[in-house]
């Protein structure tokens, strides 16, 4: 049974809670295929480089190529499922998603690495916002809504943290196309856990501070371990660097689902698209831009040639954290989320 109907409205048996349930783990699923993908060719890309012939800056393209595209378009495709409907707007994106993945997966130059890339993003921007959309007019109650977005988050946040673990990982074990092959079988242990998480602990907390101190809260969190991480040795192994990452992660499990909420208030069936292909274009775009000023920044000629380039890029986005964690409540100052 379709959990949309043809018009791309949540169909009538969504109402149900077994239904809904299911229908969260779905769209959970997909959330969670596209952020393992923006991270998880990190630490590959030496590898990719030394079978390509690629220096650093033609590697940011196997970054960016994504997120920028997938950025760019999330709005577009936003609208396109408030005109053409949910369901088939997700099934195309989810398509184009997958066959994009397998070529990459595939893929015998970088030229056609970068391709494949291009079009996983432009099937993010597709799937992303009708899937999101579909939880805002799925849980209508924001208690409800906060709920079902912790899980979004805590399946997002893992991805991406997972992500770049893989990527290691992979790349050492097997070969790194194998990134872009290998999801799969890992989706169902890590789903389940983070579904047990980010729907009892999260939205627990933003009930209790609200979405803007939640949102201030996660951004704090999140400024912490990249703290840790700045001053971690580059070369370090990785159980020095997981509370970093922990902290990151979780950071952006309270963070992520404090924005949401607040992004989605009162959306309809006539902008709920638009409205989350916003508020994950800026998601995405921001994630383009700090790999974008990262590489620019920390493998150009620093004052001091033994500046540690991933300290300089922790060190970044600490600053942008703090000017985040000042700039929420100066924002949501007699709005809602106050």
């Amino acid at each position: 049974m379709s959990f949309l109907a043809r018009d791309g409205r949540p169909s009538a048996a969504v109402g149900r809670p077994r239904s809904r349930r299911l229908t969260l783990l779905v769209l959970a699923l997909l959330q969670f295929l596209i952020a393992v993908d923006v991270t998880v060719v990190n630490i590959a890309l030496p590898s990719i480089g030394t079978d390509f012939g690629a220096d650093a800056r033609q590697l940011t393209w196997v970054v960016t190529g994504y997120t920028v595209v997938g950025g760019g378009l999330l709005m577009v495709g936003g609208r396109i499922a408030d005109l053409h409907g949910r369901r088939r707007t997700l099934l195309a994106g989810a398509a184009v998603f997958g066959l994009a993945s397998l070529a990459a997966g595939l893929a015998t130059s970088l030229e056609m690495l970068v391709l494949a890339r291009f079009a996983q993003g432009a099937g993010e921007a597709l799937a992303a916002p009708a899937a999101m959309s579909t939880l805002a007019l799925l849980y209508p109650d924001p208690a409800a809504r906060s709920r079902a977005l912790g899980v979004w988050a805590a399946v997002a946040s893992s991805g991406l943290v997972l992500g770049f673990l893989l990527s290691g990982l992979i790349t050492q074990l097997l070969h790194w196309r194998w990134i872009f092959l290998v999801n799969l079988p890992l989706i169902a242990v890590v789903l389940a856990v983070t579904l047990i998480l980010a729907t009892v602990v999260v939205p627990g907390v933003l009930r209790r501070v609200g979405d803007a101190r939640g949102a201030v809260l996660g951004i704090v969190a999140t400024g912490l371990g990249c703290g840790w991480l700045a001053v971690s040795p580059s070369d370090s192994a990785a159980v020095a660097v997981l509370p970093g990452m922990v902290c990151v992660a979780s950071g952006m499990g309270v963070a992520l689902v404090a924005l949401q909420n607040a992004a989605l208030h009162s959306v309809t069936e006539d902008d709920a698209g638009i409205a989350s292909g916003l508020q994950r274009c800026a998601d995405q775009l921001g994630g383009a831009g700090g790999v974008a000023l990262y590489v620019g920044i920390g493998f150009s000629s620093l004052p001091g040639g033994d500046t540690d380039p991933y300290a300089v890029a922790y060190g970044m986005a600490i600053v942008g954290l703090t000017v985040a964690a000042i700039g929420v409540p100066l924002l949501s100052r007699g709005g809602r989320t106050a």
